[in-house]
């Protein structure tokens, strides 16, 4: 039997090696530099369409309306006749009504397209990138997917500009040079996405915590507080009182600060319905929820009072919208209505026609941003609970049954924030929108074809998604096969 001998005191360290820990990937010398991975990441996620694709095409769409609203807003500030006001009015609020949401779904595509790049950090990780090269590759991804998708947008706005032209305000063809942006207008709205892209995507960093194994989120949704109702009742005082602060505004500072007050209780009334709304729509869901009769009820109104503030700020802006459409249909079908009496003059008639092409103009603009913001947001929720859909795919409940869930938290969010802004339209204005009604239907019903065109477009937008869903499930059975 062979004895081993003992460990003399103070040999120990001789015989147990030492361990060395390794410098982060990228920073050590003759090891990969930064550029390189940084190379070799983009051209990986060039070749994987389904990481860019969605983002892209949403800072196109962003980067398009855009400039097709700021070209038309900088026409109609520079028309000349005594209706010069009315315009600078309307495009005032058409600006406001859509740059919002814009910038809203700019920020909901920055932080899909980081969403996206959680398989590719996580690996980074596990062979030791440190956080600083996290950072560069999320940030320089996202800020060349804002830009290339800014620089097609331009392309869409060079080929909207003709169909643009043909329009016709203050008695007369608009033209495509009366749009056309100049090339410092068009810079800034590039460097303006791309700016907001990083930024947003910074944020969305700081959210998450990227290990070897997966990226966790740290945050949770808030629950919506019954505050949010009493701020509403204060912005509520604030409109009542308008008209007064109104009518002093026109004797102090002239049309200037009328228009300046108009655009601000608008802007008012938008945070008014983003403030009341969500505590609304999670009542309203809460109900549904204790009075489901199936699981796709179950889920759906679940999955809704998880976060009823994100299920409503993706739809909110159609409310606003549908307000102003059924108040520019009203007004141009009444315009139309006194235009058949003889003293009628030429500028009433172009006034009321040039409202409804515009009205007609921003419910197409405002559905398409919502579509597009649907289909970004619906993306991202699908990646971010995508243990939860695998787990309801094993348990029973199929892709068609998945996806019927998800047309339920949206549509259902969508034609609450319709209908309430039809109806407060309507009990505001009964005695003109009957009037309308009988005596220029057709203005009123192309209005409101318009808006249920626009929900198709957000069909459209949350369909687009379905093959996200499903390759999420494929994934993740593989991976428990």
């Amino acid at each position: 039997m062979t004895m081993t001998p003992p460990i003399e005191p103070g040999t120990a360290d001789q015989r147990i090696p030492s361990l060395t820990v390794p410098e982060p990937l990228g920073a050590t010398p003759g090891r990969l530099t930064t550029a390189a991975i940084l190379s070799m990441t983009l051209r990986a996620s060039a070749a994987d369409h389904s990481t860019w694709r969605l983002p892209v095409v949403a800072f196109a769409v962003i980067a398009t309306i855009i400039l097709d609203v700021t070209g038309g807003a900088v026409m109609m500030w520079h028309l000349p006749g005594d209706n010069s006001g009315f315009y600078k009015l309307t495009s005032t609020i058409a600006v406001i009504l859509l740059v919002l949401p814009l910038m809203t779904l700019a920020a909901s595509a920055a932080r899909l397209s980081a969403r996206r790049r959680d398989d590719r950090l996580s690996s980074l990780r596990l062979v030791g990138a440190s956080s600083h090269l996290l950072r560069v590759v999320a940030l320089t991804e996202a800020g060349l997917q804002a830009l290339v998708g800014s620089i097609l947008g331009i392309t869409g706005y060079v080929l909207c500009l003709p169909l643009l032209g043909q329009l016709s305000f203050n008695g007369g063809k608009v033209g495509a040079d009366s749009i056309l942006l100049r090339p410092i207008p068009v810079a800034g709205v590039i460097l303006t996405l791309v700016l907001l892209a990083l930024v947003s995507s910074a944020i969305g960093l700081r959210k998450v915590d990227v290990s070897p194994l997966g990226v966790r989120m740290r945050s949770q949704p808030r629950s919506v507080s019954w505050v949010r109702l009493a701020i509403g009742g204060a912005i509520v005082l604030l409109i009542v009182f308008s008209k007064a602060v109104l009518g002093f505004l026109g004797h102090q500072t002239g049309m200037v600060g009328v228009y300046v007050f108009i655009a601000v209780i608008l802007a008012a009334v938008v945070e008014l319905a983003n403030i009341i709304g969500p505590k609304l729509l999670a009542m309203y869901f809460q109900h549904r929820l204790q009075r489901a009769k199936d699981a796709t009820d179950l889920v759906a109104a679940r999955q809704v009072l998880e976060n009823p503030r994100a299920a409503w700020t993706q739809v909110a802006s159609l409310g606003a919208v549908c307000v102003v459409g059924m108040l520019g249909g009203t007004g141009a079908a009444m315009m139309q209505t006194i235009n058949n009496d003889p003293p009628a003059t030429k500028s009433a008639r172009i006034v009321g026609g040039d409202l409804q092409t515009g009205v007609i103009l921003l419910i197409i603009f405002a559905f398409a941003t919502v579509a597009c913001s649907v289909g970004v947001n619906q993306a991202s929720a699908i990646l971010d609970r995508r243990s939860v859909e695998v787990g309801l795919d094993v348990v029973g409940m199929d892709l068609q049954t998945q996806d019927k869930v998800r047309r339920i938290t949206v549509i259902s969010p969508m034609r609450f924030a319709m209908v309430t802004g039809i109806i407060a339209t309507g009990l505001l204005l009964v005695p003109a929108t009957g009037i309308a009604l009988i005596t220029r239907p057709a203005t009123v019903l192309v209005t409101v074809a318009t808006i249920v065109a626009g929900a198709g477009m957000v069909r459209l937008g949350l369909w687009a998604t379905r093959p996200t869903l499903r390759r999420v499930i494929d994934d993740g059975l593989a991976r428990t096969e």
